[in-house]
């Protein structure tokens, strides 16, 4: 409502114009953050500590911000925690957290794991290349046999799924160099952290990851090998090699081993 005679707007004592309609909140901004704050409570138990790369990889797959995902952590009083060259999110100030970060995967159900498709693989590869981006400071360490080790991991991993073995080494190759191709490009990540990642690019040419070859090894050690009959003897005999770095060859063997029996992929 407007004075007649001098034109000026006539105010109500609450302040709001005469005659202006009052723009109600669509609650969608609420309702995002009850969304992430509900799933973060969830994600990061009491006790189970997250790596923070995780966490952003896991919440970015399900529409949530870097940003939004800060937010709620300091609404929920969450904790960030380095160790090992990584950042843990936690609902506790003072958590057990191990020495060398760990390697992750985000989470795979059941049938999507027996059906891997080139861009699962991409994703995969993608992630362990960020975690070592978080998880190693030095430099130094991101040579040739980081890219052997990340790569040898990654498709022991594939060959392990129900049609893992349509895949060629060349083409695993290739699509873990596009996983790495995606972390340096991921904006999630500090300068320094892409900077170290870059230094893999030059050996991109030169690495060859070789399929593990049953004839390649010693033939008692392959009369072992094909001797086992289960999983579970598979695995002891992987929980055995799990501390060596590199792996040695016997691993990829046993993988492929695993595959057989758990697949009945051959």
């Amino acid at each position: 409502m407007r004075d007649k005679e001098t034109g000026r707007r006539i105010y109500k004592p609450t302040g709001r114009p005469v005659g202006l309609t009052k723009v109600k909140p669509t609650g969608r901004s609420k309702s995002i953050r009850n969304q992430v704050l509900a799933w973060l409570k969830g994600f990061i138990a009491v006790g189970h500590p997250e790596l923070a790369v995780k966490v952003y990889a896991v919440g970015k797959k399900l529409g949530y911000s870097k940003r939004t995902i800060i937010r709620a952590k300091e609404e929920l009083n969450f904790h960030s925690t380095a160790k090992g060259g990584a950042w843990y999110f936690s609902a506790e100030e003072d958590p057990l957290l191990p020495d060398v970060p760990p390697f992750f995967d985000p989470e795979v159900d059941e049938e999507q794991q027996s059906q891997l498709s080139q861009s699962k693989i991409e994703e995969m590869a993608y992630v362990r290349f960020t975690t070592q981006a978080v998880g190693s400071g030095d430099p130094g360490d991101f040579n040739e046999d980081m890219l052997t080790t990340v790569m040898s991991e990654l498709i022991g991993t594939v060959r392990e799924s129900q049609n893992g073995n349509r895949f060629s080494v060349s083409q695993l190759q290739d699509f873990a160099f596009k996983g790495l191709d995606d972390a340096l490009a991921d904006g999630t990540l500090s300068p320094n952290q892409r900077k170290r990642l870059s230094l893999l690019l030059p050996y991109k040419s030169s690495i060859k990851v070789p399929e593990a070859q049953p004839t390649a090894l010693d033939p008692a050690v392959m009369e072992r090998v094909n001797a086992l009959s289960t999983v579970e003897e598979v695995d002891a005999w992987l929980a055995d090699l799990a501390d060596l770095v590199p792996p040695p060859k016997i691993v990829e063997v046993l993988k492929i081993k695993r595959a057989q029996l758990k697949n009945e992929v051959f």
